[in-house]
């Protein structure tokens, strides 16, 4: 007998019909409660980025990425803050779009295109970056990649041909499948080549850097 049975004295055969229906309801709805509380509590996942982020105190101005959850939402966002950040930065030409014209910058002074690749922390260590689908093909200048720390945010310079060495040396590396039937760009970790980005300082440095191509 259901811990919910009804009382059905008095009660007519459609309010008895009715109750019935009812307690089977609530015992199905406890059951899946049960059912979904135990299974809850039983798993044991690793932190999702957001969960990463408010564990180490992330400050309001970096949830604000961060909770645009990656991809392109979040990338975009990054792409603002780097025309906000750096002044010599501007959109791409009239009529280019993201994805026909290869690059998401215009460095103004020099008229080079940019690629600008964008990613929170993968791991709980600060610094964690990896950064995914750089495409060599694409007609963009040199790189520039935005890590967002947990209390910060950092900008690297990569030359193409500092690029294609890396390239070379299997620091950067195809993504996607190892027979190649899954294509997705090229990408790297930031551990793996840090002796080789530049940290950009300022918008100054990065105007610097670039005069040096």
């Amino acid at each position: 007998m259901s811990e919910y049975t009804p009382i059905t004295l008095n009660m007519s055969e459609d309010e008895i019909i009715a109750a019935e229906v009812l307690t089977t309801i609530i015992d199905n709805t406890v059951s899946m409660n049960s059912t979904l509380s135990r299974f809850v509590a039983s798993r044991v996942l690793k932190a999702t980025q957001i969960e990463r982020y408010q564990n180490a105190g992330a400050p309001k101005e970096i949830m604000h990425f961060i909770n645009r959850c990656g991809g392109q939402s979040m990338g975009t966002e990054c792409e603002h803050y780097a025309r906000a950040f750096f002044p010599s930065l501007g959109k791409r030409h009239k009529g280019d779009t993201k994805k026909k014209s290869g690059y998401d910058q215009i460095h103004k002074p020099s008229g080079y295109k940019v690629e600008q690749k964008s990613g929170g922390n993968w791991d709980p260590e600060d610094r964690s970056w990896k950064w995914q689908h750089i495409e060599p093909n694409h007609p963009w200048k040199f790189l520039l990649f935005c890590g967002i720390g947990y209390k910060d945010i950092h900008w690297f310079f990569l030359s193409r041909i500092r690029f294609d060495e890396l390239c070379e040396k299997k620091v950067i590396t195809p993504q996607g499948d190892q027979d190649g039937n899954s294509y997705q760009g090229w990408w790297f970790s930031y551990k793996d080549a840090k002796d080789d980005l530049i940290e950009v300082t300022s918008p100054d440095h990065l105007d610097r850097l670039v005069n040096e191509l």
